[in-house]
């Protein structure tokens, strides 16, 4: 699953605010895949899965967990690997180092399923 950038949502200091999004991303500005996990269930029903792991320092403070980021297009091919099994991808389920990471405030109107658009990434101020 290819992506700039994961969300986690913290308490507002004002309790009766929403919580406020905060997105995680590579210092490098550059994309990576979730690891994921696909399947067809009772033959018809599509569903899918990011593979998480424990969160690293950047993520730690916010939540336990963070998903697994595939960083470097040869991990993707890997993870793809059909002959891939539990003694090869048990390397690969590791939270990405913090330092390669950053989070940034995001906006707000996250919080609401019908926003959408390049303003997600920006908050107000």
């Amino acid at each position: 699953m290819l992506a700039d950038g994961f969300y986690e949502w913290i308490a507002s200091e004002d309790p009766k605010q929403p919580r406020l999004p905060l997105r995680f991303s590579l210092a490098s500005g550059g994309s990576f895949c979730f690891a994921g996990l696909w399947t067809t269930w009772r033959g018809s029903v599509r569903s899918c899965t990011v593979v998480t792991t424990q969160a690293n320092e950047l993520v730690a403070p916010v939540h336990d967990r963070m998903p697994v980021l595939l960083t470097e297009p040869s991990a993707w091919e890997a993870w793809l690997d059909p002959e891939l099994d539990a003694a090869a991808v048990a390397p690969m389920l590791v939270a990405a180092p913090a330092d390669a990471m950053r989070m940034a405030p995001a906006n707000p109107a996250m919080n609401h399923p019908d926003h959408e658009g390049p303003d997600s990434l920006v908050a107000p101020g």
